[in-house]
């Protein structure tokens, strides 16, 4: 499914999407084609029967750098270990929700685009 609808957001060089079961992060520096992933994921995928959950759809378009990050002022954004802040675009590590497990066994990734995105 996802080769066959997210095909335009798996190889650009400079961005990143990975899944995680029914999870999706799309990491790109382009508001526009962050904007049409956004308004895609919005869509669903209808002749799969996938609907996203617009309350758990978050997005950081246009990331303020002004603004300092705290717990308090940041909207923080929970992915496989990490968090992302929505206000400001920071990222921090975060095992908490992993405390007591073996996190070896906890995910397995298949890399689509094996470039950094920071090239």
């Amino acid at each position: 499914m996802d080769s066959q609808h997210f095909s335009e957001f798996l190889h650009k060089k400079g961005e990143f999407l990975i899944t995680s079961v029914d999870d999706y992060l799309y990491i790109t520096s382009d508001p526009k084609r962050a904007s049409k992933f956004y308004k895609k994921m919005l869509g669903g995928i209808p002749e799969y029967g996938c609907k996203v959950n617009e309350t758990k759809l978050h997005s950081n378009i246009y990331p303020r750098s002004d603004v300092a990050c705290c717990d308090q002022e940041c909207e923080w954004v929970h992915f496989c270990g990490w968090k992302f802040c929505l206000s400001c675009g920071h990222l921090m590590r975060d095992f908490l929700s992993y405390k007591g497990q073996d996190m070896a066994s906890t995910l397995s990734f298949n890399p689509r685009n094996v470039s950094s995105p920071e090239k």
